[in-house]
């Protein structure tokens, strides 16, 4: 469940492949700016999104569209609305540069 300590682990180990990658994970690249990529959706179950980050001292960090998977139950993940949604990438309270967009990675689905 989401704020366990094996959450992460938990998550990593249960990817979808949704674009044809290997290990389970789109690659955002700097200065990437297009990914497509398509998945069914089985009914009746509840899935999730990740955003893999580096934080300011070096250490990756995942992000949840969960909040309750993340550090200090902070919102990393919100619905702009007819399917887009929206990551920040920083977070509230830890990270100086916190910004609030909600625009460093935007996908659709539907």
């Amino acid at each position: 469940m989401p704020g366990d300590a094996d959450y992460l682990e938990l998550a990593l180990s249960n990817l979808t492949d949704i674009a044809g990658q290997e290990d389970g994970l789109l690659s955002l690249a700097p200065g990437t700016r297009d990914i497509s990529g398509s998945y069914r959706f089985e009914e009746e179950t509840y899935y999730g999104s990740l955003l893999m980050v580096e934080n300011d001292q070096g250490q990756d960090v995942a992000l949840f569209s969960f909040a309750d998977g993340n550090a200090g139950s902070q919102t990393q993940l919100v619905p702009f609305g007819d399917g887009f949604y929206g990551y920040e990438d920083l977070i509230q309270g830890i990270d100086a540069n916190y910004d609030g967009d909600f625009n460093d990675v935007v996908f659709m689905m539907g």
